[in-house]
């Protein structure tokens, strides 16, 4: 089972992969993270998508072991959870434009 942590869970893009996400049979969605005082906060990241519940409440605290976070937010965001992802030792996957030559070297 790949364990998936999804950045910008309650945007377009992280709606939408909740949603495909959830419908594999081989992936689970563990963390749906969001901006600290995001008004989605709390709610469940299956809801906010548009697909019922899952049990997986939006945050801003990423504490669930991941294989892989999916990060399609903006330059800030993804910079934000970069060394978190490290120290839970989590491949990226990351689909956010717009970031300097200093950010997409780090």
């Amino acid at each position: 089972m790949i364990r998936v942590a999804i950045n910008g869970a309650s945007g377009r893009m992280g709606r939408k992969f909740v949603d495909l996400v959830s419908h594999e049979t081989d992936m689970k969605v563990v963390a749906a993270l969001e901006a600290p005082g995001h008004p989605d906060l709390g709610r469940d990241a299956g809801e906010v998508a548009g697909i019922g519940p899952i049990g997986i409440a939006l945050t801003n605290e990423w504490t669930e072991r991941a294989d892989v976070l999916i990060d399609f937010t903006a330059p800030a965001g993804t910079m934000a959870r970069l060394d978190a992802a490290a120290a839970h030792g989590c491949a990226l996957m990351i689909g956010t434009t717009g970031c300097t030559d200093e950010q997409k070297s780090r």
